[in-house]
């Protein structure tokens, strides 16, 4: 073989051995490895995961087996993690605890030392902070930085969710300000031009639980037939394009 044909084998051969991508986990504690450029995911057994986290950008070996229709390769490294806080139950054991995380696309219990725990108690829904990624042999381990409430609390549920996503549980000054702002009465100049029915009796549509009531109906008896009034709020008059209220609203 002539070698720049050698140089260019080998270069394949390099290329073939370890690869990056995104490592996508499973409940079940498998996972796969999503590679750009190439049409089929790894398949990661349990036990070649390296305790790797959904998300995680990971470094892999395929193999020379396949699973099914996917080929199958093992985690040799971490390049990158993408999981810093995890939203879980609170599990005490003796004189230390676990956190189960809600997301079951992370299998793995985080280990939690009793000074860590925040004091939290068993069964309690915490949100806990990545400490240490752990090892094949060892758990990751975290603290708590936030008890949340007892699991099936009114509200919990919704806090697990919030913290879960990442969602900021606080809006900017100038949000808050602008909203301020806004007058609680149609003035005589927002009235101009538009139809009044205040004196129309409507009935919301939105369920007894939602946050914002904008959508309405009403109904009159004209004649031989009934005449159905759908209405809805005009938001765009109090939050203005690109204002810090319709920003902060899209993000």
């Amino acid at each position: 073989m002539k070698k720049k044909d050698l140089e260019k084998k080998r270069k394949e051969e390099k290329s073939k051995a370890f690869l990056e991508g995104e490592f996508l986990g499973n409940s079940k504690g498998f996972g796969f490895v999503r590679v750009e450029d190439r049409e089929n995911d790894f398949y990661i057994s349990e036990r070649d995961t390296m305790h790797a986290f959904h998300g995680d950008i990971v470094r892999i070996e395929p193999y020379s087996t396949s699973y099914g229709d996917r080929p199958e390769a093992r985690v040799i490294g971490i390049v990158e993690h993408a999981v810093v806080n995890v939203v879980g139950t609170y599990e005490v054991a003796g004189d230390y605890g676990f956190v189960i995380c809600d997301d079951r696309r992370i299998s793995v219990d985080i280990y939690v030392p009793k000074e860590r725990s925040m004091e939290a108690k068993d069964g309690a829904k915490v949100l806990c902070h990545i400490t240490s990624y752990g090892s094949v042999n060892r758990n990751p381990e975290g603290e708590i930085t936030q008890v949340l409430g007892m699991k099936g609390e009114p509200g919990v549920d919704i806090l697990s969710v919030i913290y879960d996503c990442g969602i900021p549980m606080e809006f900017p000054e100038d949000v808050l300000a602008e909203a301020k702002k806004v007058n609680k009465k149609v003035g005589p100049s927002e009235r101009k031009g538009r139809l009044d029915l205040r004196n129309t009796q409507m009935v919301t549509i939105d369920g007894e639980d939602s946050k914002d009531l904008d959508d309405a109906i009403s109904i009159e008896k004209r004649g031989s037939g009934y005449t159905l009034g759908v209405h809805i709020a005009d938001v765009s008059h109090y939050v203005r394009e690109d204002s810090p209220l319709d920003v902060e609203a899209r993000r």
